[in-house]
């Protein structure tokens, strides 16, 4: 095989390579935006707790604490907590595997670019 043909193989083998590491990249960023959401309803549900109990603190029982209504929300929002820690578990387990892939990604892109490197070199 000519060289040139050697050159634009290795050339179209870097386009393709790149364009594996980017959507690796993709995933990985998407998955950091899932597991920021997921970070972002946890803190919602903290911050609605402790206003709550300010609120209560200061004002006493109301008709939620006096109808029984505020232990059954507090069950909801721990029961809503756990969910959502599984989830953000469960992302975190993915998102090391799309690491791994990613690394993958990322070496072969090197190795493309080395061997272009060398051709042109």
């Amino acid at each position: 095989m000519a060289v040139k043909a050697q050159v634009e193989n290795a050339e179209r083998l870097c386009q393709l390579t790149d364009a594996a590491y980017l959507a690796e990249q993709s995933g990985l960023a998407r998955m950091s935006r899932e597991a920021e959401a997921l970070r972002a309803h946890l803190v919602g549900l903290e911050v609605g707790q402790v206003q709550r109990a300010k609120t209560l603190a200061t004002t006493g029982p109301d008709e939620a604490l006096l109808s029984g209504s505020d232990p059954l929300w507090e069950a909801w929002v721990e029961s809503r907590r756990s969910d959502l820690r599984t989830e953000l578990a469960q992302l975190r387990a993915r998102m090391e595997a799309q690491k791994d892939r990613l690394r993958v990604a990322f070496g072969r892109r090197q190795a493309a670019e080395a061997i272009l490197g060398k051709l042109k070199g």
